[in-house]
């Protein structure tokens, strides 16, 4: 039986120096249409999440990068590729995200 996976890097901003990776996520929504000139993503990220020590104001920040790569048994998949564009620090927390249509809106 396969297993779903998903794996997510979040960058410093617009660099690519790796800051996180995670594989624990509770809902990803991916909408990519052709109507639309911006493909975007809603990640809900479990309550009991703990990054060493840091609060989530300092770990998720507007304007990072982010990867998510989903697939079956870990053979991963590039899905998505963007940045944060709003984050809901209500428990759970969901991270709104835009493609690179992001850098020209900004």
């Amino acid at each position: 039986m396969l297993k779903l996976s998903s794996k997510i890097e979040l960058y410093n901003g617009n660099s690519d120096t790796l800051k996180y990776t995670f594989t624990f996520v509770n809902e990803i929504e991916i909408v990519s249409t052709w109507d639309s000139l911006t493909d975007t993503c809603k990640v809900t990220i479990p309550r009991n999440i703990n990054f060493k020590d840091k609060q989530l104001k300092e770990v998720f920040k507007k304007g990072d990068k982010v990867k998510i790569y989903l697939g079956y048994d870990e053979n991963y998949v590039l899905r998505f590729n963007g940045f944060i564009l709003k984050i809901d620090l209500t428990l759970p927390i969901v991270l709104h995200l835009e493609d690179f249509s992001y850098l020209l809106k900004k």
